[in-house]
């Protein structure tokens, strides 16, 4: 979500730790709240000036609503966050936003927060819709860059008119529930647009018929499940704003409309029941979705199985010091979705090991499909083995995986190399239950990684098989699969109770292979 603040708040330094210059001049800055007094310094604590070419970033701490210091001349952007402790018997911040302000003299500011109008969102057709939460963003051209300056959630958010300049823009994005509820609400909606520069009135407004609708079920891993979810668009700026919105104990379906044609970013974590995420860290998984028009479109969360997503390897002589881990396999990711690496998921535990081709260790990590490997580059075959046991209290799903890859070391350094996986697609009920007695069509994929690491592509099969269990993998029946374009179809009877497991091979034309054992991929009923 976003942080009530300027971007880049690295930045800035203060403003009183610039060498005076001889073209230096006093500046004073003047706060007034949206009730026109000077508010505390716990309200408004620090004025934010950034030159327009992008050298100075600067801050000055406000003494209740003041303060003096000396700016070289220059052209700068000036914003300042104001609370008004009792703005209609709410609680309200004022982002007072100058996108130009010229120092050519010694001179007094006055950031008046009474100029600002609402910041808010609303849907013509249903009135009973409330901004629950969003996030406000001004981006502008600061020197070469275009970047974010400033955010403010909502709702209770205020902006002062801003003047056109270069590059200006607001990013604007709100969800709102009937009444504002954070639960209960049969739907949410999701509104967000990039005006550009500032509109005088800084609204969102829809209508039903022009958003997407998308009917989403927010299916249960277990009986005591509770899940919230974050969403944003990315606008690419670099910069991502995904307010929180919960979604509650699970099951839970409802529809959630979105504005069409922008790219949306996904998250959604499950915990117990009540989302205690602070006693119970969620399993989170992600996605990315682009709705292209209005109209009706369907969603599933949290759905099994959960298995492997896609990953990479890299030989990294550097060890713990590079920036991201050697070995990178969400290990509890549904179709469609990506997942957090196994370090931050404390019900996830287990290994994973490297092989030569001799079928000696060559490095370990305590994470499965997760951690460093401290090596040099090397050639031959080898083989990198995931062991993974899943214990959360909501789910008795995926408790036990293993995953192989046999594949040729790139023989170079920080070469990523793909780690394709299969995946697996089936329709089962709110609780991720087939029914007893039938036949489940199951769809399997094979998938790997981009060649740029930001994706996931359809891998190049030569060989896929699968076999499934019923008895929690103590024996095992291979399945008939039938290829249907880069997917392959299955139909696997159903026992009378407790879960079906997978276990499945590929090799790619690259000479990857992987086999994967997934135990309790889904219930029964």
């Amino acid at each position: 979500m976003a942080v009530d603040g300027p971007a880049h708040r690295h930045r800035y330094r203060s403003l009183g730790k610039v060498r005076r210059v001889a073209s230096g001049h006093r500046v004073t800055f003047n706060v007034l709240d949206r009730r026109g007094r000077a508010p505390a310094t716990a309200d408004a604590p620090e004025v934010y000036v950034t030159s327009l070419d992008g050298r100075e970033w600067l801050t000055a701490p406000l003494n209740n609503g003041t303060v003096t210091g000396e700016l070289p001349a220059g052209d700068y952007v000036v914003q300042v966050y104001v609370v008004t402790p009792d703005d209609g018997g709410v609680r309200s911040t004022t982002l007072v936003y100058l996108s130009r302000y010229s120092v050519r003299r010694d001179g007094v500011l006055v950031l008046d927060a009474r100029a600002a109008r609402p910041v808010s969102a609303e849907v013509a057709d249903r009135p009973d819709a409330r901004v629950l939460t969003g996030s406000a963003a001004i981006v502008q051209r600061i020197g070469a860059e275009t970047i974010n300056m400033a955010s403010m959630d909502l709702p209770n958010a205020h902006l002062t008119p801003v003047d056109d300049a270069p590059g200006l823009a607001l990013q604007l994005h709100a969800k709102l529930t009937r009444d504002g509820a954070e639960s209960g609400s049969p739907y949410l909606f999701d509104l967000a647009r990039q005006f550009d520069g500032v509109p005088s009135d800084p609204v969102l407004r829809a209508h039903t018929r022009d958003l997407a609708a998308v009917r989403t079920r927010h299916t249960a891993p277990g009986p005591n499940s509770c899940a919230g979810g974050h969403s944003g668009v990315d606008w690419g700026t670099g910069v991502v704003f995904l307010p929180y919105a919960p979604v509650g104990n699970l099951p839970v379906t409802r529809t959630e409309y979105f504005t069409p044609g922008l790219n949306w970013r996904f998250s959604e974590g499950v915990t117990t029941t009540g989302c205690d995420w602070e006693n119970q860290p969620p399993e989170v998984t992600q996605r990315a979705r682009t709705f292209p028009r209005p109209g009706a479109y369907t969603a599933t969360w949290n759905n099994a199985p959960f298995g492997p997503a896609p990953g990479l390897f890299r030989w990294n002589p550097e060890g713990d010091a590079g920036s991201e881990p050697d070995i990178q396999v969400p290990m509890l990711a549904s179709w469609g979705t990506h997942a957090y690496l196994a370090r931050y998921v404390p019900y996830l535990t287990g290994g994973t090991t490297l092989y030569d081709e001799r079928g000696e260790v060559v490095a370990a990590t305590n994470h499965p499909g997760d951690g460093n490997v401290l090596t040099t580059p090397r050639t031959g075959r080898h083989r990198l083995v995931v062991d993974a046991r899943h214990r959360a209290p909501w789910t008795e799903l995926s408790s036990s995986q293993r995953v192989t890859w046999s594949f040729d070391a790139p023989g170079t350094a920080m070469t990523a190399f793909p780690l394709p996986v299969v995946r697996y697609d089936t329709t089962l009920d709110d609780h991720n239950r087939a029914r007893a007695g039938t036949v489940q069509p199951v769809a399997l994929a094979v998938e790997q990684m981009t060649p740029d690491g930001r994706g996931t592509a359809p891998a190049k099969v030569e060989a896929l098989t699968l076999s499934v269990s019923t008895d929690d993998g103590a024996t095992w029946k291979d399945v008939g699969l039938r290829r249907d374009g880069d997917r392959w179809l299955a139909r696997i009877p159903s026992p009378a109770s407790g879960h079906v497991s997978f276990r499945s091979a590929a090799r790619t034309v690259e000479g990857t292979s992987v086999d994967q054992t997934l135990v309790h991929a889904y219930g029964v009923r």
